[in-house]
């Protein structure tokens, strides 16, 4: 706790199972994972309180992020980015000072039946072409800046929003869907 680094790295193909512990106050991201191959299963954590953000995908990392409460970080509470791809499952994830989940750089993540609330950005952001979210049975709601926001993905953004739609549980899934396309 309270540590100049991240509290937790996991890189070079390490797999395994991170689960119940406390992660917070570091100056970087609390738990970070890179590198392909690099895919362990995060079970019933609580990472909060980082100057950065809270857990970090990256490098074509993968995983399972499953019962967590991830709330209170500077940056994005979840970040999925360059090549990633996560599957988080029943997490809590809340009251970030950024987005609640953020997907960029080529990352793909499935969301399923978790709640996303009160993030000071949007609480689910999916940015770029090559970024894509399948979202299914969420409860997303009190993002500032929107419930989820798609950003700069072209056409694939139709596709995500009918998919969202069909899939999204009775309307639970999205408070509110912005889209913006990047233009140079």
């Amino acid at each position: 706790r309270d540590g100049g680094a991240a509290a937790v790295l996991i890189c070079e193909g390490s797999r395994g199972v991170v689960r119940g512990n406390t992660l917070r106050g570091h100056a970087k991201t609390q738990l970070q994972l890179g590198g392909a191959g690099t895919a362990p299963v995060l079970d019933s954590n609580l990472v909060h309180g980082s100057l950065g953000g809270g857990v970090l995908l990256f490098g074509g990392a993968g995983g399972l992020l499953r019962g967590n409460t991830v709330h209170s970080n500077a940056g994005a509470n979840v970040r999925l980015a360059e090549g990633s791809v996560a599957r988080l499952e029943r997490n809590t994830v809340r009251d970030g000072k950024d987005c609640g989940v953020a997907l960029c750089g080529g990352a793909r993540g499935t969301l399923v039946g978790n709640t996303i609330s009160g993030n000071a950005k949007a609480g689910v952001l999916v940015y770029g072409r090559s970024s894509v979210a399948t979202l299914l049975g969420n409860e997303v709601h009190r993002g500032l800046q929107a419930g989820i926001y798609l950003f700069g993905g072209g056409h694939s953004l139709a596709r995500l929003l009918r998919r969202l739609r069909a899939e999204g549980g009775g309307g639970r899934s999205f408070a509110q869907v912005r889209r913006r396309a990047c233009h140079p």
